[in-house]
Order: C-alpha cells, then sequence, then structure tokens
C-alpha cells in the first residue's frame, strides 16, 4: 500500500510547525491498519534512524516524510526503498524495489535508430570517421546492396555502443546529481541557511533538465503522439515503453528444431545467424568476382 498519509508517524518524520501528536488518532489508524495486514514501513524499517523528509514548504523551516510503502513483513528481505528527488515542487519520492527469483527477462528486440542522435554533434562527427574507415574495409566490394547492407550493420554496432555510452553516462549524472541533492537536504535539516538552500535549488534545476530528457525519450519510444509542455507523466510513457517492448521481444528462437528461450542465448544465436549471411554474401560477391 502506497500513499501520501498527510501526517508524519513519529517526530523523527517531521521537524518545525506542530507536533505530530496533533495526529495521534490518525497516527493509530495507520498503526491499527498495519497489525491487521502485518505491514511494516519498509523505508523506516531499513532506515530507522535516518531523517529525512518528502515534504516541505517553500521557506523549508517545515519539513515532514508524509509517503510511505507499507509492504508485507514477508517481502522485507527482498526489498530496497530510497527517498528520491522528484519534478515536483514541494514532494519527493519514495522507490520500492522488490527483487524476485525467476523474474521475466526481456529478450533482445528489433533495433530502431533514434534520430535524435542526429543532433548530437560528437555522435555525427564520429560516425563520419568511422564510415570512412569502414569503406576502406569493403572497397573490394562491388555490389552496391551487399555494400550498403554492409555498411548499416556497422553504423548500428556504432550507434548502439555510442547510445549505451551516452545513456550510462547520464545516468550517473542523474543518480550524482540526486546524491548531491540528498546530502545537501540533509545538511539543511541539520543546520538550515540560505547559502545551502540556494546550492539545494541550483541542483534541482540540472536534475529536472536531465529528467525531461529522460520523459521525452520515454515518450518518443512509446510512440505517444502528444504531450503537454510541463507534462512529466514519466511512468506513463515509460510503462508503455516497457509494454511495447515486451511485444517486440525476440521471445524464442528455433535453432536445428530445437527452442531457445535464454534471453542471452537468443541473442547470440541472433548475432551468429546475421554474420554467417553476410559472410555468405561477401563469398559470394568474390566468387562472382572470379
Amino acid at each position: 500500500m502506497w500513499g501520501g498519509f498527510q501526517c508524519g508517524v513519529k517526530n523523527i518524520d517531521k521537524q518545525g510547525g506542530r507536533s505530530v501528536e496533533v495526529k495521534q488518532r490518525f497516527i493509530q489508524a495507520i498503526e491499527d491498519v498495519c497489525d491487521h495486514f502485518k505491514l511494516i514501513d519498509i523505508w523506516r524499517k531499513l532506515n530507522p534512524e535516518k531523517i529525512q523528509f518528502t515534504c516541505r514548504n517553500s521557506s523549508m523551516k517545515i519539513q515532514c516524510r508524509l509517503d510511505y510503502w507499507l509492504i508485507s513483513k514477508d517481502l522485507l528481505e527482498e526489498s530496497k526503498s530510497d527517498i528520491v528527488h522528484a519534478p515536483s515542487p514541494d514532494h519527493d519520492g519514495v522507490t520500492l524495489k522488490i527483487i524476485r527469483k525467476g523474474s521475466d527477462v526481456r529478450g533482445p528486440g528489433y533495433w530502431k535508430f533514434n534520430n535524435s542522435l542526429l543532433n548530437d554533434d560528437s555522435y555525427i562527427s564520429q560516425l563520419k570517421v568511422f564510415l570512412q574507415d569502414c569503406k576502406q574495409e569493403y572497397i573490394s566490394i562491388d555490389n552496391a546492396g551487399l555494400k550498403w547492407d554492409l555498411l548499416k550493420m556497422e553504423i548500428r554496432k556504432f550507434t548502439k555502443k555510442y547510445a549505451s555510452g551516452k545513456a550510462l553516462r547520464e545516468r550517473n549524472q542523474e543518480k550524482e546529481l540526486m546524491k548531491e541533492i540528498s546530502k545537501l537536504q540533509q545538511d539543511y535539516n541539520t543546520q538550515p541557511n540560505e547559502e545551502q538552500k540556494k546550492k539545494i535549488d541550483k541542483k534541482k534545476i540540472q536534475l529536472e533538465v536531465l529528467q525531461y530528457k529522460k520523459t521525452e525519450g520515454a515518450r518518443i519510444r512509446a510512440r505517444i503522439d502528444w504531450s503537454e509542455n510541463g507534462e512529466k507523466s514519466t511512468k506513463y510513457f515509460l510503462n508503455l515503453e516497457k509494454s511495447r517492448g515486451k511485444k517486440k521481444s525476440i521471445r524464442k528462437l528455433k535453432v536445428d528444431k530445437k527452442i531457445v528461450v535464454d534471453p542471452e542465448e537468443v541473442e547470440k544465436k541472433l548475432s551468429v545467424e546475421e554474420s554467417e549471411k553476410l559472410e555468405e554474401d561477401i563469398q559470394r560477391e568474390k566468387f562472382l568476382k572470379c
């Protein structure tokens, strides 16, 4: 069960303003529900002494942990939870990750070129140099169709590597910013000052720029034709992208009358099959030239 309960459950969950004791009846109702259904506040269970909040007023003089994941006690050993900065101006997000054994793994899907890379000057310049090397490598092939297929294969290989590296750098940058914001907010909790608040606001702006790119990328991959300016429905776009990703995934492959289902094995077989086909075309081209 998840939600914003509009009150801190313990004194450690609030700083400034009225005491949490004011809402004792409401707190007791939450505790009764937890006792009846054997639920735990997973974030507090994992962080019994940590002071961190999910909501604050504009002056940051009143801060409170209002948002909770209440999960079954049986899931404690398989769960991770964290409080992270969210684009909303006054609330942070509470994440929950449940790691289950034997969970469904998405296999390789059909690759499509991400045309937003055409606006990336670094990608364009590196690709031009790479293509010059490829042209020299395949200079002996006269068949234009075969040469084009080989070049497309090389472009795909180069693009996947470049895009993966770029995505990794952006993810690391986002994680680093979230860590910095979290640390700055914790420092502010213990020693509030205006300079600290300005640093937090600056880091939040940098993070929002990154998250906007993430939202836009998810929207494009999910093939959504519209979204309102300022809308940050990232979860909706990512879930739709994930759903469509599963549909286009190659989950099974028949090889020599055997069905291959392991994702890594499927990807390996597809790569080998494609390489063998291209090698066969190259050998045919050489034979025709003799």
